[in-house]
C-alpha cells in the first residue's frame, strides 16, 4: 500500500535533481540539465517543480493502473520558499509568461489534490546523486 510519495528537488548551477521515494525508498531519481538560463533561481526552481509535478503524475498512474491503491496526498518537497509559496498560494502574480505556465502546472495539482508542496531548509538537502 502506497502511504506517500516524497519527492526531493534540488537545484544547483542549472542542474535539477528528482529524488521519488515509496514507503522511504528511493524509486527513481531524475537529473537534468535545464535548457532554460535564468538571472535568479526562482524560474529555475519553477522548471524542477513541473518536472517533478509531471513525474508524480505519471508514478501515481503508473501504480494505480495494475492495482495498487494510491490513497491520500504525494509529498513534493522543496528548498526555494518562494517557488512553495507561489504554488501553494495560487493569487501571487508572476511576471514571465514561462514562469507562469511552470507554476500553472503545480498549482492545477495541488488544487486537484495530487500533490502537497512543503518547504524545506536547504542546509538539510543532502544530494545523493
Amino acid at each position: 500500500m502506497l502511504t506517500s510519495t516524497t519527492i526531493l528537488a534540488v537545484e544547483s548551477q542549472l542542474q535539477a535533481g528528482i529524488l521519488h521515494q515509496l514507503n522511504n525508498t528511493p524509486v527513481d531519481w531524475h537529473s537534468e540539465l535545464q535548457s532554460t538560463v535564468e538571472m535568479a533561481a526562482f524560474g529555475s526552481e519553477c522548471v524542477a517543480a513541473r518536472t517533478c509535478t509531471e513525474q508524480v503524475i505519471d508514478l501515481r498512474l503508473a501504480l494505480q493502473h495494475p492495482g495498487v491503491p494510491v490513497n491520500g496526498h504525494t509529498m513534493v518537497l522543496g528548498d526555494n520558499e518562494s517557488v512553495i509559496n507561489s504554488a501553494a498560494i495560487p493569487h501571487s502574480k508572476m511576471h514571465k509568461r514561462w514562469v507562469t505556465l511552470s507554476c500553472r502546472r503545480v498549482r492545477h495539482a495541488v488544487a486537484a489534490g495530487s500533490i502537497n508542496v512543503h518547504h524545506i531548509p536547504g542546509k538539510k538537502v543532502r544530494p545523493t546523486f
